[in-house]
C-alpha cells in the first residue's frame, strides 16, 4: 500500500509540473486581464469618392458632410489645365492633367505624394480600387495615345497599360469604373472594353458606331453607356452581349446614372429610361447636355451646355428649380455633386457654385479664374475638391484647428510582462471633430491610429514591456481632417524584472487519522508584494492538484484536507504571484493511519490494562 501511494505521489509531481505553466497561465490571465477602455461612439466609416460620379451607379451623391463656406484650404498647381475630376480615397487625391501626368496629393494639405508621366494629355477621371488607380489618356491621331493605365495607388508605379485603337479624336476620354475584379471603359475607337482589373487582360469588347466618351455605369450585372452614335447601350457585364439600345436625338457625351431601376442621361434632351427594357419614361428639352446627372432624394441635378443648372423631379421630369450661372467661353461640362443638402458644380464662367439642393438658392460661389471649369467636384470628409483650367486642384472646407494637446496619466513603475493601463484627461477638438489617438510606448512600439472617439471623452489603452528599463509614453491626437495635436508631455514608467515568491513554508500535523479533516498552514512572501495563489498537491489523488487563492503576500493561509486511506504521502506545494512567476516546490510528509475504535472505548481500555498483550495482537491483525 505504501509503495502504491509513493508511486501515485511521484506521478502527480511530474504530471503536475508538466501542466502547471499552462494551467497557471489561464488562471492568471483570467483574473488579471486588463481591458482597454475604447468607447468607440462614432463610426469609423468614411464615405470616400473613389471614382467619377462617386460610385459604380454614378449617383453623384455622398453621405459625407459638405462645407457651407467657400474657404480655400489649399490649392496645388499642375503643369497645365485640369479637366479630370478627382477621386479621393484614404486621405489621398488622385487626378490627371493636360500636362501628361497623373497626380496623387495629400488630401489634408495638398502636398504632392507622387506623380506619373503618361506622355499624353489626361482628361479621364481616375477610379481607385484595391490599391490601384485606373485612368485613361487622350489621343493625338497617330501617336498611340489611347491607353488605359493601372498604377499603384501608394507609389504611382505603373502596373500595366492597355492600348485601345488609335486614330481617334478623343482617345480614352471616358472614365473607368471597376467592379468585381473587372474594369470597364469606353474609347475613341468606338468600343467599350472590359479588362481584368489585376492583369489588364481583355475579357471582352463591344463595338458601337461612334466614339465613346461617355463613362459606364453598372447595376445588377448590366453596363450602361452612351456613344456619339446617339445610342444608349445596355450590355451584359460578364459577356458584353447587347441587351437593349435606345436612340436619342444627338451624340452622347454625358455619362448615365442608374438609380431605382431608371437610367438618367443627357444628349439633345434629358432622358429617363427603364433600366430593364430601355423604354422611355420621360424626356425634357432644356438644351444640349455634356454634363452627367446626379440623382438623390427623387431629384435629378444636371447642367445644360449653356449655363443653367436644373433640378428635375426624378419620376416625371418636371422642373423643380433652375439657376442660370454666368456666361463663358465654352460649354458647361462640369457635373454636379450632392451632399449634406447641397449641390456643387463648376460652371463655364470659372466659378464653383454651391446651391441648396431643395430650393436652388445659391449659398456661395468662388471664382477660380476666368476660364470654364471642365472638372467635376468630389466630396469627402467635409471637403470639396475640384480642378480648373489654370491647372489648380483646389480644396474647399471649413477652417480647421488641430486638436488640443492631450494629457495622460497612469502608473510610474511596474514589472516585466505585465499589462498596464494608461488613460487621458478629456480629449477635445476646437471644432468638435471626432478624434484618433496614437500611443508611443517608448520601446519602439506604438498603437497606430486608434478611433474614432468623440471629442469630450476620455480614452484608455494598455501595454506591457518585455525588458526592464525606463520607458516614456506619449500620446498625440488627429482629427477627421488629419490635423494633429502636439505630443502630450511624456509619462515615464520604470519597469523591473518580476521576482517569483518564496517557496511556501508548510506547518501542520505529520501524523493524521483516516477520514479526519486536518489543517495545514501555508506562508509565502512575494518580493513585489503581489497576491499569491497556492498550488497544492495533497498526494492522495493522481492529477488531483488544486489551486487556492489569491491571498496577500506573507499572509498565513490555512487549508484543510481529509485523507481516506492509510498511507504515507507527500504534500507538495508552490506559490504563484499575480504575474505568473512560480516559486520552488515545498515537500511535507504526512503519515495517515486508521482510527481504531477500540483504542478509545472504555471497556476495551480496562481489558487492555489487565491483558496488555491483547492490544499488540489486535493492532497486528487490524
Amino acid at each position: 500500500m505504501f509503495k502504491k501511494g509513493l508511486v501515485c505521489t511521484i506521478f502527480v509531481l511530474f504530471v503536475g509540473l508538466s501542466f502547471l505553466p499552462c494551467i497557471n497561465g489561464d488562471i492568471i490571465n483570467y483574473n488579471y486581464k486588463i481591458k482597454i477602455s475604447e468607447n468607440k461612439t462614432l463610426s469609423s466609416f468614411t464615405d470616400w469618392w473613389p471614382m467619377f460620379r462617386h460610385d459604380i451607379g454614378h449617383s453623384g451623391y455622398s453621405i459625407a458632410p459638405a462645407p457651407n463656406t467657400n474657404i480655400v484650404l489649399w490649392n496645388y498647381t499642375a503643369g497645365s489645365s485640369v479637366h479630370s475630376s478627382p477621386a479621393i480615397v484614404d486621405g489621398k487625391v488622385y487626378f490627371g492633367s493636360m500636362d501628361y501626368k497623373v497626380y496623387c496629393l495629400n488630401a489634408i494639405n495638398g502636398t504632392k505624394i507622387w506623380d506619373y508621366t503618361i506622355g499624353h494629355p489626361v482628361s479621364s477621371s481616375p477610379a481607385v480600387y484595391e490599391n490601384m488607380v485606373y485612368i485613361g489618356s487622350n489621343d493625338i491621331p497617330g501617336l498611340n495615345g489611347s491607353n488605359l493605365y493601372c498604377l499603384n495607388s501608394s507609389t504611382g508605379e505603373k502596373i500595366w497599360e492597355y492600348l485601345t485603337g488609335d486614330d481617334s479624336y478623343w482617345g480614352v476620354y471616358s472614365s473607368p469604373v471597376v467592379a468585381d475584379g473587372k474594369v470597364y471603359i469606353g474609347s475613341g475607337d468606338h468600343k467599350v472594353y472590359c479588362l481584368d482589373a489585376m492583369t489588364g487582360a481583355k475579357l471582352w469588347e463591344f463595338i458601337t458606331y461612334g466614339e465613346v466618351c461617355s463613362s459606364p455605369a453598372i447595376d445588377d450585372g448590366k453596363i450602361y453607356i452612351g456613344s456619339q452614335d446617339a445610342f444608349v447601350y445596355c450590355l451584359n457585364a460578364s459577356t458584353g452581349a447587347e441587351l437593349w439600345t435606345y436612340v436619342t436625338g444627338h451624340q452622347i457625351q454625358s455619362s448615365p446614372t442608374v438609380v431605382n431601376g431608371k437610367i438618367y442621361i443627357g444628349s439633345d434632351r434629358m432622358y429617363c429610361l427603364n433600366a430593364e427594357t430601355g423604354a422611355n419614361i420621360w424626356n425634357r428639352l432644356p438644351s444640349f447636355l455634356f454634363s452627367s446627372p446626379a440623382v438623390y432624394n427623387d431629384k435629378v441635378y444636371i447642367c445644360d451646355a449653356d449655363n443653367t443648372m436644373y433640378c428635375f423631379n426624378a419620376d416625371n421630369g418636371m422642373i423643380i428649380w433652375q439657376y442660370t450661372t454666368g456666361q463663358g467661353d465654352a460649354e458647361m461640362w462640369s457635373s454636379p455633386a450632392v451632399a449634406d443638402g447641397k449641390v456643387y458644380v463648376g460652371s463655364r464662367d470659372g466659378k464653383l457654385y454651391c446651391f441648396d439642393a431643395d430650393t436652388g438658392e445659391k449659398i456661395w460661389d468662388y471664382l477660380t479664374g476666368y476660364y470654364p471649369i471642365f472638372s467635376s467636384p468630389a466630396i469627402a470628409n467635409g471637403r470639396i475638391y475640384i480642378g480648373d483650367m489654370i491647372g489648380d486642384m483646389l480644396c474647399f472646407g471649413q477652417a480647421n484647428n488641430p486638436p488640443n494637446k492631450p494629457n495622460i496619466y497612469g502608473p510610474d513603475n511596474g514589472t516585466t510582462n505585465v499589462e498596464y493601463t494608461f488613460c487621458t484627461d478629456t480629449i477635445t477638438d476646437p471644432e468638435g471633430d471626432s478624434l484618433y489617438c496614437f500611443w508611443d510606448w517608448g520601446d519602439g512600439n506604438n498603437s497606430g491610429w486608434l478611433g474614432p472617439y468623440a471629442s469630450g471623452q476620455t480614452i484608455c489603452a494598455s501595454h506591457r514591456w518585455a525588458q526592464p528599463g525606463i520607458y516614456c509614453i506619449m500620446l498625440k491626437l488627429k482629427d477627421d481632417y488629419g490635423m494633429e495635436s502636439e505630443w502630450s508631455d511624456p509619462l515615464c514608467i520604470t519597469i523591473v524584472e518580476n521576482q517569483p515568491p518564496s517557496a511556501p513554508s508548510i506547518d501542520g500535523p505529520t501524523h493524521v487519522k483516516v477520514r479526519v479533516e486536518n489543517t495545514w498552514s501555508f506562508i509565502s512572501i512575494d518580493p513585489e508584494q503581489d497576491n499569491i495563489t497556492y498550488y497544492v498537491d495533497w498526494g492522495d489523488k493522481c492529477g488531483g492538484a488544486e489551486y487556492y487563492g489569491p491571498y496577500p503576500s506573507g499572509q498565513k493561509t490555512n487549508l484543510s484536507h481529509k485523507y481516506l486511506k492509510k498511507n504515507v504521502l507527500i504534500i507538495n506545494a508552490l506559490a504563484i504571484d499575480s504575474h505568473g512567476a512560480e516559486s520552488q516546490l515545498t515537500f511535507f510528509e504526512v503519515e495517515i493511519s486508521i482510527n481504531r475504535a477500540f483504542e478509545n472505548n472504555k471497556l476495551f481500555q480496562q481489558l487492555f490494562r489487565r491483558f496488555p498483550l491483547i492490544i499488540s495482537i489486535l493492532k497486528h491483525l487490524i
